[in-house]
């Protein structure tokens, strides 16, 4: 007992209280009872009871600790040795009566006599008995009992029997109390995990039950908690106990979280908490590499996970525990108020069976995954870098990512086929959203009731893009979102949406609308109420009609309407003069090739801040004197009219002009106006071929390119490197 006890603490305790009651025992016994084979029995079995108990101590101790020093091994072979001596003894006293001695032992012939002597003492006694009877003073006394002699005379006697029992129980009681101190203190620090320790050796100290106790935490390598009832662990127990390797938690249905401390113990292994209330899993011990098992079984954190306001920057290590333990169960995830910035990590979509994913007040700026990150497959999860939170988790029932950084969102094929089966809802409200993208979608009526289930936010969304998407009715988009209300640029080039301008008139606040090829039809006047466009791209398309609407949008700078005539020619395209467009002083460039525009170029002459004008292949007619005042222009090109008179005009441009196309016209121009057009101007490109110059011979010395260059009849679209000439640019 005082040496360093390598034993739970509970072990300890009932061996000091054995001992006490060995002690009162033997002396009981030596005080109440004379010296004979009887007493000897009961001091033997006293001693084996005692001895008993303390080799079981003994075989404990080899089991859970086999490095014992000699003190402890003589411990343990002490008890033993005296178990089996007073097994012994024992065994020899109760059969003392073979051992009396040879006076006592009686032969076959003497045994008659022996019968006749007991009878003869038999009938003298009763025959005393009954003439102790009657009355008087033979009248019999009543029988004392008889007095059990326990020696309370001899002083000297009881102090050498009692002093150590007593003394022993002085021990005991102040043990005790240590005890319950050693065992609140532990309590205090770690909770009631500190009863269910596989070493509780609080008297593992220097001589033992009489040195200072200590809690022995680091000595812990085992928590068996299960069905302990526990309610509470504390946060710092991966302090305290620093060579933990497995914690049992389950089955404690008041236990909400896990101490966060667990991630800081190196030796840790494994991790239960099935079957309990854990509602909180710490980030660190998801993310703790050396934790190899973790068991989450019927826990309401197996499919509910809340990381909220953690200052989280990642999710969990990939090679972690973490999404072996979690991909079979979990539904919902909050990662609310942390940290995550750029793409949504990509342990989210190795979650596979995710329904609700809550990433709102984060710092993410795209719901994209990074290109080449398209797949969802768990097993190639290791070599994601980003998620998609709509289109890569199959089962994704809500994404809340409101409050964050997204400027741009996309709806895709891919997302369409996730939303629309489970009517799933995306909430992007709080969000800087100014550019949303409708990739290769087909179906005008599946798009509009998937953008009822996503809400954005009310009036930031700026741009609108219809990427290699093929609509045939675009009507039946109609209405908008108004979310979208206030969007300023619409972009369908690339894409099939037919139907008339109805889509495109909703937007209002439109300052910019750019639809090449987009099999577009109706009247050119619909957009007469968009008083805001700035930017008008509609070439390629199917639409008819004179561009009187046009004139209303004084803030216009840019127009091209290009190519309306159909791919066979046969529509009649942008029609009437050019006259509507005098009053648009803001016009930087006007391109009206391929289409039925006719008259003089006379309304133009008002026009100063032009800088690319293209009106090949019209009708018109008339000189290039209106051209003159065009003193910004840089690129002309008036192909495929029937313009007469002569290039004259455009001497007066000699310091903006580059580029100018005047093939299969009505030009008649002598060659040294010609030449000086070349000579005294910057342009390098000059196409004039099917006219009707003089001189033309004359003109065989100098630049060939205006005879020999020949200009096609087809939609010429400036490919310089200019791009102020496109965008109107300073």
């Amino acid at each position: 007992m005082l040496s360093p006890q390598a034993l739970q603490n509970d072990f300890v305790l009932v061996g000091v209280i054995v001992l006490t009651a060995n002690s009162f025992l033997l002396a009981t016994t030596l005080q109440c009872t004379k010296f004979s084979p009887s007493q000897v029995l009961m001091l033997l079995g006293i001693e084996i009871l005692c001895d008993s108990y303390f080799t079981m101590n003994g075989i404990t101790r080899l089991r859970s600790n086999l490095n014992l020093d000699p003190l402890e091994h003589l411990a343990l072979i002490k008890p033993i040795v005296s178990f089996v001596m007073d097994v012994t003894d024992f065994f020899v006293m109760t059969h003392v009566q073979k051992y009396v001695d040879k006076k006592r032992n009686v032969t076959m012939k003497e045994m008659p006599r022996l019968l006749v002597s007991k009878l003869k003492t038999f009938k003298r006694k009763l025959t005393s008995r009954e003439s102790r009877g009657g009355t008087g003073n033979n009248a019999a006394r009543p029988r004392t009992p008889k007095r059990v002699y326990c020696h309370l005379h001899d002083v000297q006697r009881m102090l050498t029997l009692w002093s150590f029992p007593y003394m022993m129980l002085a021990f005991a009681t102040l043990f005790i109390f240590r005890n319950m101190a050693i065992n609140a203190k532990c309590t205090d620090l770690v909770g009631s995990v500190a009863h269910c320790a596989d070493k509780r050796h609080y008297f593992d100290v220097p001589w033992g039950i009489l040195g200072q106790p200590d809690c022995n935490f680091h000595k812990v390598t085992r928590l068996e908690c299960s069905g302990e009832g526990i309610d509470n662990v504390t946060e710092g127990l991966g302090g305290w106990m620093t060579n933990l390797v497995t914690v049992d938690l389950s089955h404690n249905p008041d236990l909400e979280s896990v101490p966060a401390s667990l991630r800081t113990v190196q030796s840790l292994r494994t991790v239960d908490i099935s079957f309990s209330g854990v509602t909180v899993l710490p980030f660190g011990v998801a993310d703790a590499a050396q934790i190899r098992t973790l068991v989450v079984e019927g826990a309401p954190v197996a499919k509910r996970l809340d990381w909220s306001f953690q200052n989280l920057t990642r999710m969990p290590s990939l090679q972690s525990v973490f999404y072996e333990t979690f991909n079979p169960t979990l539904e919902k995830i909050n990662l609310h108020g942390n940290k995550f910035g750029g793409n949504v990590p990509a342990g989210v979509c190795c979650l596979q069976r995710l329904a609700y994913v809550n990433i709102s007040a984060n710092r993410i700026e795209t719901l994209e995954s990074t290109k080449g990150d398209k797949s969802s497959d768990e097993k190639k999860c290791g070599k994601r870098t980003s998620c998609n939170l709509v289109e890569d988790l199959p089962n994704i029932a809500q994404v809340d990512a409101r409050g964050n950084r997204i400027t741009r969102f996309s709806v895709t094929k891919g997302i369409v086929s996730k939303i629309l089966p489970r009517q799933s809802k995306v909430y992007l409200g709080q969000n800087n959203i100014s550019q949303l993208s409708l990739e290769q979608l087909r179906d005008a009526p599946t798009l509009k009731t998937v953008l009822q289930n996503i809400e954005f936010p009310p009036t930031t969304i700026r741009t609108v893009r219809f990427l290699l998407c093929r609509f045939t009715a675009t009507e039946r988009l109609l209405p908008w979102p108004p979310a979208v209300e206030q969007a300023t640029f619409l972009y369908g080039s690339g894409s099939v949406l037919q139907g008339g301008l109805s889509m495109v008139t909703w937007f209002s606040s439109l300052t910019r609308l750019e639809i090449r090829g987009g099999h577009l039809s109706g009247n050119v006047n619909a957009l007469w109420k968009m008083k805001n466009l700035e930017h008008i791209a509609l070439s390629n398309n199917y639409l008819i009609g004179t561009m009187d609407g046009i004139q209303n949008l004084w803030k216009l700078s840019y127009l091209d309407l290009a190519g309306n005539l159909g791919l066979d020619e046969t529509l009649p395209g942008i029609s009437g003069s050019m006259d509507p467009l005098k009053n648009l002083t803001r016009l930087c460039r006007i391109a009206l090739t391929m289409n039925s525009v006719d008259g003089s170029l006379s309304g133009l002459k008002g026009l100063t801040a032009l800088k690319s004008l293209e009106l090949s292949t019209n009708k018109f007619t008339g000189d290039l004197a209106p051209v003159r005042h065009l003193k910004s222009l840089r690129y002309l090109s008036v192909k495929n009219n029937m313009l007469t008179g002569s290039i004259a005009p455009l001497i007066q441009l000699n310091r903006t002009l580059q580029r100018l196309h005047i093939c299969n016209n009505r030009f008649t121009n002598s060659c040294a106006w010609t030449r000086k057009v070349l000579t005294e101007s910057k342009v390098v490109i000059f196409k004039a071929s099917g006219n009707r110059f003089s001189d033309y011979s004359e003109c065989n010395d100098t630049k060939e390119s205006y005879n020999t260059a020949t200009c096609t009849r087809g939609y010429e679209q400036y490919h310089g490197n200019d791009s102020s000439v496109l965008f109107c640019g300073t």
